[in-house]
């Protein structure tokens, strides 16, 4: 998913800012040369933030900005050129667009970026009805004493049935000419993941950091529970044993045919893949800082499919569906 666009009609200096954008902020964005492209992708994206190269031959960035917002009113946009006059400023400025960057002084884009990702999101928010959520406050002894505040700005489900790739797990096997009870167990833990390193995303300092991993599960989870749906998160612990017999046909007797030598049964638990942002505030010095999360909440679903082993050594594989436990 993208949150960020930028259009240049040069696109690999776009692809430059961008990278510089992304490497900054962990947000991810978009880049195109075209009015089709960028309008696709605001169809397609919720785009928080329209970073717009204003001459270009094939339309201005005050004009694709407007058809921009067709798509989502309340998307954010920043000019950026090499040659822009105050006329076009100007136009900019009675569009609202957030702010102008001149291409020499690019290296201040990323946290203009950022600055009106937050914005966004507490537009939002407001929008949603969702009132910001206080998580925990960390006091903290070093330097200058205080404490830093944790809050849950806004959030935005991104899948309802995610599945993280490396966590699929194997029940059971049957090998061809074999008639077998298959055993299959799930286990699903009720824990909150995390798809990053949260000690690194929370803060630098070690102390802050150690306390404030513990609270943001405890505290985060709770909320999103009572957010979402209760009926759809798993709240505790589950395991679950059942038995099947599957029967797996002989190999055939041309052995040339091409046959199922093996078929293996796997699992994998469904999450509820979640974009959460949260902002820092350190006191006494009211530093602000943003944070964006993805947080994978616990559904009570598994996906299941089945891999294939054929006798020509090729595999296959067949995803059955997602299902309650």
């Amino acid at each position: 998913m993208y949150e960020i666009l930028f259009v240049d009609d040069d696109i690999q200096t776009a692809r430059e800012f961008a990278e510089l954008v992304e490497r900054f902020t962990k947000l991810r964005a978009f880049v195109c040369s075209t009015r089709a492209d960028a309008l696709e992708a605001a169809s397609k994206y919720p785009i928080a933030v329209a970073v717009l190269d204003q001459r270009m031959p094939e339309i201005p960035g005050t004009e694709l900005y407007q058809e921009l917002l067709k798509y989502n009113h309340q998307t954010r946009a920043i000019m950026l050129s090499g040659e822009a006059d105050q006329s076009e400023i100007g136009t900019a400025i009675n569009l609202e667009y957030s702010k102008y960057v001149h291409k020499s002084d690019v290296l201040q884009l990323p946290g203009l970026v950022l600055q009106e990702y937050v914005r966004f999101q507490n537009e939002k928010s407001k929008t949603n009805k969702f009132e910001r959520a206080y998580l925990f406050s960390v006091r903290h002894w070093f330097g200058l004493r205080g404490s830093t505040e944790f809050w849950l700005e806004s959030f935005l489900t991104e899948d309802e049935n995610h599945i993280v790739p490396d966590s699929w797990k194997i029940a059971d096997q049957i090998n061809s000419g074999e008639k077998k009870q298959i055993k299959e167990k799930v286990e699903l833990s009720s824990e909150l993941k995390f798809e990053q390193n949260l000690e690194t995303e929370i803060s630098a300092n070690a102390e802050v950091a150690w306390e404030a991993v513990g609270k943001i599960k405890t505290k985060l989870g709770a909320v999103l529970k009572e957010k979402v749906a209760a009926s759809s998160v798993l709240k505790e612990g589950i395991t679950k044993e059942s038995i099947r017999e599957i029967t797996l046909p002989e190999e055939p007797k041309n052995p040339s045919e091409l046959h199922v030598r093996s078929r293996g049964f796997y699992w994998a638990p469904v999450h509820r893949k979640i974009q959460c942002h949260i902002s820092k505030i350190m006191w006494p010095m009211n530093e602000r800082n943003s944070l964006s999360i993805t947080v994978l909440q616990p559904t009570g679903r598994v996906a299941t499919k089945q891999k294939d082993i054929l006798s020509d050594g090729t595999t296959r594989e067949i995803f059955t569906g997602v299902h309650g436990i």
